[in-house]
């Protein structure tokens, strides 16, 4: 395929790929790199799909080398080699093969009958040389089948494929494996040969590359955001939560030294430390930030996965917990005045005893 697309057109489908699935974080390139170095390829392959969004059950076959050199016939081989794009030689043989068969129907992107649904994956024997290479080729050719699972208009566009691909999650890794050099030393000479997998060229793949890096960056920012209130209400809500419990056992204290002498201000608050439900107001709101905290901490967890649905979710914990600290502030500034109406009114010998603890 003749590469003439331009930035712009690059970075419109970029836009359409964004506003369709959105921007994955990065892949987990050292877990796929282990399966291969292990030999579970077909483990390897069905986790990339499965970080594509194809919850898929992969049937694989191995090709031999020397099928692939000699032409590939169609009962062993691969049907067709244009998957790598060659070096400045025009050969590209000696690279990474596969093949995905894309069946003539799929269920729909996301559908749960693409759960356990089987793909036929052809791969070479060489797919343990370069990992990197290899994850990148794969998830290229099953972004083939995801933009066929939603019926895109682009399905068969092989550079729209390599954007999906990445946006997808595996921008990182085909950075690190795109481009493979090997040495050769002939006679006096050293001939190096690149081998480039994809049809990005190198300045449309660069350009792609930091468009989605500068999306996830964004995203992770909020992401980072979320967490760090979490983890500032969780600190505030456990200082609190310690203050309510000298309350109480200031209070009780209190309450078995009736004889104490105490003056008419804080007499009037202590009286009101026992009133019906002023306790149990403090206790409420305890529990409500405790709650608050725990139902958005599984959410900011779990996602890596960034659409306009996730960037509107988090966006919404976020002021739901910034109105949770609030809360959480102007409860801790009340227990703290009221332990200290207490905490002056306690026996000299109990003050004692607790700074020692």
């Amino acid at each position: 395929m003749e590469n003439q697309v331009s930035i712009e057109e690059i970075n419109s489908w970029i836009n359409d790929l964004i506003g369709t699935l959105g921007v994955k974080e990065y892949a987990p390139r050292a877990k796929f790199a282990a399966l291969l170095k292990s030999g579970a390829t077909k483990e390897c392959i069905e986790g990339i799909a499965n970080y594509l969004g194809l919850p898929v059950k992969v049937d694989l076959d191995f090709v031999h080398a020397r099928s692939r050199a000699t032409g590939f016939d169609h009962n062993d081989g691969f049907q067709s080699t244009t998957l790598v794009h060659t070096d400045s030689r025009g050969r590209g043989n000696e690279g990474i093969t596969a093949q995905v068969s894309i069946p003539s129907w799929l269920p729909p992107y996301g559908s749960p009958n693409l759960r356990d649904y089987s793909i036929r994956v052809k791969v070479s024997e060489d797919c343990l040389y370069y990992p990197d290479s290899f994850v990148a080729v794969m998830a290229h050719e099953l972004s083939h089948i995801v933009l066929a699972a939603l019926s895109h208009p682009e399905k068969d566009n092989e550079f729209y494929t390599d954007l999906t691909a990445m946006v997808l999650g595996f921008a990182l890794i085909t950075k690190r494996g795109r481009l493979v050099s090997v040495v050769r030393t002939s006679g006096n000479q050293q001939i190096t040969q690149t081998t480039t997998y994809g049809y990005l060229s190198d300045s449309q793949f660069e350009f792609a590359y930091e468009r989605i890096a500068g999306l996830l960056e964004g995203h992770l920012k909020q992401k980072k955001e979320l967490r760090r209130q979490l983890n500032t209400l969780r600190k505030n809500w456990a200082r609190s939560k310690k203050r309510f419990a000298d309350f109480r056992e200031f209070r009780a204290c209190l309450d078995k030294n009736v004889g104490r002498r105490i003056n008419a201000k804080d007499g009037l608050r202590i009286v009101q430390f026992h009133q019906p439900g002023y306790a149990d107001e403090h206790a409420k709101a305890l529990d409500s930030v405790e709650k608050a905290v725990a139902g958005s901490e599984q959410p900011v967890l779990e996602i890596v996965h960034h659409t306009k649905t996730t960037t509107a979710l988090m966006k919404k914990r976020a002021e739901e917990l910034a109105r949770v600290q609030v809360t959480l502030a102007n409860l801790s500034r009340n227990l703290t005045e009221d332990v200290k109406v207490l905490r002056r009114n306690l026996p000299l010998l109990y003050r004692l005893k607790r700074l020692l603890i």
